[in-house]
C-alpha cells in the first residue's frame, strides 16, 4: 500500500516527506507502557537516582596508575557507568572518585580513576540495574519518534530487493558480495548470517565502503562484542583518521579500547587537554604529599587496624575467653564431682555408724519400758509427796501469818488505852483476820495431815516396786541408756549435715552442668579464631589502634591539604565530564561511523539526536524489535537487519515480572516483545530467507569443522550451512565434539534438581566443567562455559571463583555468548530427557521449544577448535526427536568422541586405552574434582572420617540406611558433636527399616542429640561446615560393597554448592525442629503430606494412643516427592 493510500485511510499523518506515528507505531507504543507501568512505572524508575555499592575492586597496576579492575558475569552489564565511582565500602559521602574511562575484557572490568586513589578498600559504585529505568527511556524514544518509509516497509514485511553491484570488494565471496550490495545500498535489506559465514567482515567492506561515499553510519547491536568486531574489522580496512569512527561505550575487545582513533574516551580527552594537565598536576601534587613519612606511618597504621574486622576480634576473643571459662567450668566441675564423691564415700560411713548406734540403742529397749514404769511409778510417788508438802507449807504460811498478827495485838496493848483507841480500826481488822486465819489453819492442818497419810500409804505401797523394777534390768541404769541415746543422735545429726553438704554440691553441680551446657551451645573457638588474635598480635593491631589519634593528629596538616587537593581533583573531574559530554556531542557529531550498542543508543543523546543515512542492526535476530525499530527509525536511506534467527532469540521483558507485576498484566498477550525482527518481515525459518528476494543468505561458514556443521544442519539449519574447511572425516587425535557422558555416576551427582526460584542445576555439570575449563585456561585458550539455566551458571561462576580460575573463564547462559567465539566451548546441558534443550524444536508457535532448539544451537557454534557436550549418553540415546535425537545420531556417525566419565573416575591411573581426549580429561577431573570411592564395607573411606575430624562448625549427614558402617564413623561423629560441632544426621524412621538395623539406628540416636527421621528419604550427602560437600551414591552409614556395587563420592570444596544443596534439602527446618506443646518434646519424624513436608509428632502417649499432631515445614524447596 502506497503513502497517499495510508494518508487515505487516516493511518498515518502527511508532515512533509515524512509520515507520523501510525496505528501500529501507537499499538507499539501501548505495548511498552504497560510493560513500563508492570515494571513499577514513573515511582520506580524516579526511585533509581541514588548510586549503589556493586563490588569490590583491585588495583591493576598492569594497566598502569589509577586503574582498577573487577570480575564481573558473561551478561553483567556495563552501560551503567556513566555515573559510576570507586568508594569505600561505608558510601559516597566522605571519599569518591569518578571513574574516568573503562574496559572490558573478558569477565574483568577494567576502570580508571584518580591516580591517587587508595590502593585498596575501594568498591564500584553505580546506579542498580533497573527494567523500568531501561523501559522508560526506550518509551520515551519512541514517543518522540517519526515513522519513515522504511519504517513502514519494516511494518508491512516488504524487504527492498538487493540490487547488482559490480563494485563489491573482491575479498568477499559472491554471497558476501550480495550480503555487502544489501549494506550499502538504499532500502531496507536483511542478511541471515549464520556463525562462522563472515558477517562481520561484511559489515566491515560496507562500513569502508559507506565512509567512502560519504555517508553516515550507525553500527548498533544488542551486544558489546558484535560492535567490537566490526569496528575492529573496518578499523584494519580503512585506517580512519581519529573520529571518523567512534565507539561508543565499554569496549569488551582490547585492540578497540586501546585504539586513540576510535574509543570515545580517548577523543574526548583529546579535546579536554586543559582538563588533563591540571587534573596531572593535582595527581602529581597528591603523589607527592602522599609519600610524607607521617602519612607513611598513619598508612601503615591504618593498614593493620583496617586488615582486621573490630567485630570479628571481639567475637573472636569471646569466643576464646567463652573457650577458657569452659575449661575452668569442666575443671571446676571434675573438683565438684570428685567432692561429691568423697562425701558420699564418707556419708556412707555415717550411715553405717547410724545403723551401728541404732543397733545399740535398741539393744536397751526391755530396759528403757523398765525405766519408763520406775519413772512413771516415781511420778507418781512425787505427786503424793508433793501434796504432802503443799499442804505443809500452807500450815506453816497460816502460822507465821498468825504469830505475826498476834505480835501487833500484843504490840497495841502494851501501848494503852489511848494507843489502842487511835487504832482502833486497824486492831479491830487484826482480830478479825486472826480469827480467820485460825480457822484456816485448823483445815489445813486436817489436810495435811490427811495428805501425810496417803504419802506414807503410796510410799509403802510403790517403793518395793520401784526397787523390784530396778533389780530386774541390772546392771543396766538409766545413765548407761541414756549414753548410748546421746551417741545415736550425733551420728544421726552428722549424717543429715553431710546430707545436706552434698545436696548443696549436688545442686552446684547441676547449675555448672546448665551453664557449660548453654556456653557449650553457643559458638565455639576455632583455630581460625586462634589464628586471627595471634595475627593480630603478631602485627601489633592493639598498639596500632591505640596510635591511630595520635598519628592522625600528627598528619592532620598533611591530610588536610590531600583532601583539598582531592576535592578539587573530583571538582575538576565533575567539570571534566560535563565538558566531556559537550565534547562527546562534537565527537559524535563529527564522526561518520557510530558504533554503539542499542541499550546506549536510547540512553544517550549525543547518539540519537544525530542524522544517520544507514543503520546497520547487527545480531538483529537477538534484539528486541521496540528497541530495532527505533533503531531504524533514525536511518533516512537504508537500513539493513543482520542476523541468525536460529540462534538467540529476543529476551521477553515480560517473562521476568514476578508476583504482583505478571498480575497487573494478567491476560495481555504481547505482540512486539514476542517475536523478532527477521519473523516480522516473513522469515522463520530457512526456506523462507532464501525465498525472500531482500534476504542475502550467507551458507559457507569457517568457524567450524564438519562435524559440527553436520550437527547444527540437522538439528537447525536443515543442510543449508556449508563448512568451507577440509579436514577428514574423522579426527581421533583431536576431535571437535566431544561428548563427556555423566552415566554412571549415580543419580545425587546426574539427576538435575529443581533450582530457586526457576531453571535446574546438577552438581556433576558443574564439576565437569570447571574442570575442563580451568585445564584449557591453563593450555591458554580462551574459554566459555554455556549452560540453559541462570542457577547453573551461577553455580559453575562460584566453583571457578573458589578455585581462583573464574577471571579467565567466561559462563553464562546463552544469551552471554551472543557474537561469540572461544578457542573452547563447554556446553552443560543439565538434561534428563525432558529439559529446555531436549524439547528443543523449530516450531514458531511454541516459543519455548524454539528457544531450546536456538541455546541448543548457540552452544554448537560458539567453538573455533573444540566443543565439550556435558550430557548422560543414556539420555540422548532414548531420544526421538529434537536436538537430542541429532546429537544420537551425530554419536552413531561417529563425529562425537565419547568419554565415559564413571570409567575415568573408577580408574587409580590415566586410561589404558591411551585415547588421549580421555587422559586428558581424566588429567582434568583428578587435578580439579576429588572422587571418593567405597568398595567393600571394611574400608570405609578415610576422606569421610577426614573431613568429619577436620569439622570446626557444623555437619549434616544424609544416609537413609544405617548399618554396620555407622561403628566405624560414629565415633568421629561424637568427637565432633563434643567439641561442640552442630551435628545433624537425617536416616529413614526405625518404622521404614529392617528389623537388624534397627539397633544400628537406636545406637546413632543414643549418640547424636540431633537426629531426624524422613519418610522415603533417598539422599547421600555429607555437607561439611557449609562449604565441603560429598555427594555420590553410596550409603555412608550401611555401605554394602561386598554385595558388588561400586558407589562413588565426589567431594566438591565449594560454599555457594553446599548452600544449594543445604537450601535444597531444607536444612534450615531440619535444624530447628519444632516442639509440640501438649507432648513437650522437640518432633523428630519428617513425612510427605500432599506432595509436602511435614513434621508429624507421633509420640505414644500412656494409654497406647499415638499423637497425631503435625505442621508443614517452612521453606519449600523440597516440599516435593521426588
Amino acid at each position: 500500500m502506497d503513502r497517499s493510500s495510508l494518508i487515505a485511510r487516516g493511518v498515518v499523518v502527511a508532515v512533509g516527506d515524512v509520515v507520523t506515528r501510525p496505528g501500529w507505531i501507537e499499538d507499539l507504543i501501548a505495548e511498552v507502557e504497560t510493560l513500563y507501568q508492570a515494571q513499577g512505572g514513573d515511582r520506580r524508575a524516579s526511585d533509581v537516582t541514588d548510586l549503589r555499592k556493586d563490588k569490590p575492586v583491585t588495583r591493576a597496576p598492569a594497566k598502569g596508575p589509577g586503574w582498577y579492575v573487577v570480575t564481573v558475569s558473561a551478561s553483567y552489564d556495563d552501560g551503567r557507568l556513566d555515573e559510576a565511582v570507586l568508594a569505600p565500602a561505608e558510601g559516597t559521602n566522605t571519599e569518591s572518585y569518578h571513574v574516568i574511562e573503562s574496559e572490558r575484557d573478558g569477565n574483568q572490568l577494567f576502570l580508571h580513576v584518580l591516580e591517587s586513589a587508595p590502593e585498596d578498600g575501594l568498591y564500584l559504585w553505580l546506579k542498580p540495574v533497573d527494567s523500568a529505568r531501561l523501559t522508560k527511556s526506550l518509551l520515551d524514544r519512541l514517543r518522540a519518534m517519526e515513522t519513515t518509509r522504511l519504517l513502514e516497509r519494516f511494518h508491512n514485511g516488504e524487504l527492498d530487493d538487493v540490487p547488482t553491484r559490480k563494485d563489491a570488494p573482491d575479498e568477499l565471496d559472491e554471497a558476501q558480495q550480495k550480503a555487502w550490495a544489501a549494506c550499502v545500498s538504499d532500502g531496507l535489506h536483511a542478511v541471515w548470517g549464520p556463525p562462522g559465514t563472515g558477517k562481520t567482515q561484511v559489515i566491515a567492506r560496507a562500513l569502508a565502503t559507506l565512509v567512502a561515499q560519504g555517508r553516515r553510519v550507525l553500527l548498533v547491536s544488542g551486544t558489546n562484542v558484535a560492535v567490537d568486531n566490526a569496528v575492529e574489522r573496518v578499523v584494519d580496512i580503512v585506517n580512519p583518521a581519529p573520529g571518523i569512527v567512534v565507539r561508543v561505550g565499554t569496549p569488551h575487545i582490547s585492540t578497540v579500547a586501546h585504539d586513540a582513533r576510535v574509543s570515545l574516551a580517548a577523543l574526548v580527552r583529546e579535546r579536554q587537554e586543559r582538563f588533563e594537565r591540571q587534573r596531572t598536576e593535582l595527581q602529581r601534587r597528591i603523589k607527592e604529599l602522599r609519600a610524607d613519612p607521617r602519612i607513611a606511618r598513619l598508612r601503615e597504621a591504618e593498614r593493620v587496624v583496617g586488615a582486621f574486622d573490630e567485630g570479628e576480634l571481639t567475637g573472636a576473643r569471646e569466643r576464646v575467653a567463652k573457650g577458657r571459662d569452659i575449661d575452668e567450668l569442666r575443671a571446676a566441675i571434675g573438683r565438684t564431682q570428685r567432692r561429691i564423691d568423697q562425701d558420699r564415700a564418707r556419708l556412707a560411713d555415717i550411715e553405717q555408724a547410724v545403723r551401728e548406734a541404732r543397733a545399740r540403742y535398741e539393744e536397751t529397749a526391755p530396759a528403757r519400758s523398765v525405766f519408763a514404769k520406775v519413772t512413771e511409778l516415781s511420778e507418781e510417788l512425787d505427786h503424793y509427796a508433793g501434796t504432802r508438802d503443799r499442804a505443809h507449807a500452807t500450815v506453816v504460811r497460816l502460822r507465821d501469818d498468825i504469830d505475826r498478827l498476834e505480835r501487833e495485838q500484843r504490840s497495841y496493848d502494851s501501848d494503852g488505852l489511848l494507843a489502842r483507841w487511835r487504832n482502833r480500826s486497824k486492831v479491830r481488822y487484826q482480830r478479825q483476820e486472826l480469827h480467820r486465819l485460825r480457822n484456816a489453819l485448823r483445815e489445813a492442818e486436817d489436810r495435811y495431815r490427811e495428805a501425810e497419810k496417803l504419802s506414807q500409804r503410796a510410799d509403802e505401797r510403790l517403793r518395793p516396786r520401784i526397787d523390784g523394777l530396778l533389780r530386774s534390768v541390772h546392771p543396766w541404769t538409766e545413765a548407761a541408756v541414756e549414753e548410748r541415746h546421746t551417741t545415736l543422735r550425733r551420728q544421726e545429726e552428722l549424717f543429715q549435715a553431710q546430707s545436706a553438704r552434698i545436696e548443696a554440691a549436688t545442686r552446684e553441680l547441676t547449675a555448672m552442668k546448665e551453664r557449660l551446657a548453654r556456653l557449650e551451645s553457643q559458638p565455639q573457638a576455632t583455630s581460625a579464631d586462634h589464628d586471627l588474635l595471634e595475627r593480630a598480635q603478631r602485627e601489633g593491631y592493639d598498639e596500632q589502634r591505640a596510635q591511630l589519634p595520635a598519628l592522625r593528629a600528627t598528619a592532620n596538616e598533611v591530610l588536610a591539604e590531600i583532601d583539598q587537593l582531592e576535592r578539587r581533583h573530583e571538582e575538576l573531574a565533575r567539570e571534566q565530564q560535563k565538558h566531556a559530554r559537550e565534547a562527546e556531542g562534537r565527537v559524535i557529531a563529527g564522526a561518520r561511523i557510530v558504533a554503539t550498542t542499542l541499550t546506549m543508543l536510547r540512553l544517550k543523546p549525543t547518539i540519537h539526536e544525530q542524522p544517520y543515512d544507514h543503520v546497520l542492526i547487527d545480531e538483529a535476530a537477538a534484539a528486541s524489535p521496540p528497541e530495532a525499530i527505533y533503531a531504524m527509525s533514525l536511518a533516512r536511506r537504508g537500513v539493513t537487519l543482520l542476523g541468525d534467527f536460529l540462534q538467540n532469540g529476543p529476551i521477553n521483558p515480560f517473562d521476568d515480572l514476578r508476583g504482583k507485576a505478571k498480575a497487573t498484566i494478567n491476560g495481555f498477550d504481547p505482540r512486539w516483545y514476542q517475536t523478532d525482527c527477521f519473523a516480522l518481515v516473513g522469515i522463520t525459518d530457512p526456506r523462507s530467507a532464501q525465498a525472500t528476494p531482500g534476504c542475502v543468505v550467507l551458507r559457507r561458514q569457517r568457524r567450524f569443522g564438519t562435524a559440527v556443521t553436520r550437527l547444527v544442519n540437522e538439528v537447525a539449519y536443515g543442510g543449508l550451512l556449508e563448512c568451507a574447511q577440509s579436514e577428514p572425516a574423522t579426527r581421533p587425535a583431536d576431535p571437535a565434539i566431544v561428548l563427556i557422558d555423566v552415566d554412571g555416576l549415580g543419580a545425587e551427582l546426574t539427576r538435575p534438581r529443581k533450582g530457586e526460584p526457576t531453571g535446574w542445576w546438577w552438581p556433576i555439570g558443574a564439576m565437569v566443567a570447571r574442570a575442563v575449563a580451568e585445564r584449557h585456561i591453563a593450555a591458554d585458550d580462551s574459554v566459555g562455559v554455556i549452560t540453559p539455566y541462570k542457577v547453573q551458571k551461577n553455580l559453575i561462576e562460584s566453583l571457578l571463583a573458589e578455585s581462583g580460575g573464574g577471571q579467565r573463564v567466561e559462563v553464562g547462559t546463552s544469551h552471554a555468548f551472543q557474537g561469540r567465539e572461544f578457542t573452547t566451548v563447554v556446553l552443560d546441558l543439565v538434561e534428563n530427557g525432558s529439559g529446555w534443550v531436549a524439547k528443543g524444536a523449530l516450531n514458531r508457535s511454541n516459543r519455548y521449544a524454539l528457544d531450546g532448539l536456538r541455546l541448543f544451537t548457540v552452544g554448537l557454534t560458539r567453538a573455533r577448535n573444540r566443543l565439550y557436550i556435558i550430557a548422560n549418553l543414556a539420555v540422548v540415546r532414548r531420544a526421538r526427536h529434537g536436538p537430542l535425537r541429532a546429537l544420537a545420531r551425530s554419536v552413531e556417525r561417529g563425529d562425537v568422541h565419547i568419554v565415559r566419565a564413571a570409567e575415568l573416575v573408577a580408574s587409580e591411573g590415566a586410561p589404558a586405552s591411551g585415547d588421549p581426549v580421555a587422559v586428558d580429561v581424566w588429567e582434568s577431573l583428578r587435578s580439579y574434582a576429588k572422587i571418593v570411592e567405597l568398595h567393600d564395607e571394611d574400608s570405609v573411606s578415610e576422606a569421610l572420617r577426614r573431613e568429619v575430624d577436620r569439622a570446626q562448625c557444623s555437619v549434616w549427614l544424609w544416609s537413609p540406611w544405617v548399618g554396620s558402617n555407622l561403628d566405624r564413623l560414629l565415633t568421629s561423629l561424637v568427637d565432633a558433636q563434643e567439641r561442640g560441632v552442630a551435628v545433624r544426621v537425617v536416616v529413614r524412621p526405625p518404622s521404614k527399616v529392617g528389623e537388624k538395623m534397627r539397633r544400628f539406628v537406636a545406637s546413632l540416636c543414643g549418640a547424636i542429640r540431633h537426629v531426624i527421621f524422613m519418610d522415603k528419604e533417598h539422599q547421600k550427602l555429607l555437607v561439611v561446615d557449609d562449604r565441603r560437600t560429598f555427594i555420590g551414591s553410596m550409603n555412608v552409614l550401611s555401605h554394602q560393597g561386598r554385595r558388588g556395587t561400586h558407589d562413588i563420592m565426589a567431594l566438591f570444596e565449594s560454599t555457594t554448592l553446599a548452600s544449594m544443596v543445604l537450601s535444597q534439602e531444607n536444612a534450615t527446618d531440619l535444624a530447628n525442629p519444632p516442639t509440640y506443646p501438649r507432648c513437650e518434646k522437640r518432633v523428630r519424624h519428617a513425612l510427605l503430606r500432599e506432595r509436602r513436608w511435614a513434621w508429624k509428632c507421633g509420640r505414644r502417649r500412656p494409654d497406647g494412643s499415638v499423637c497425631e499432631w503435625w505442621t508443614y515445614f517452612s521453606s519449600s524447596s523440597r516440599n516435593q516427592q521426588r
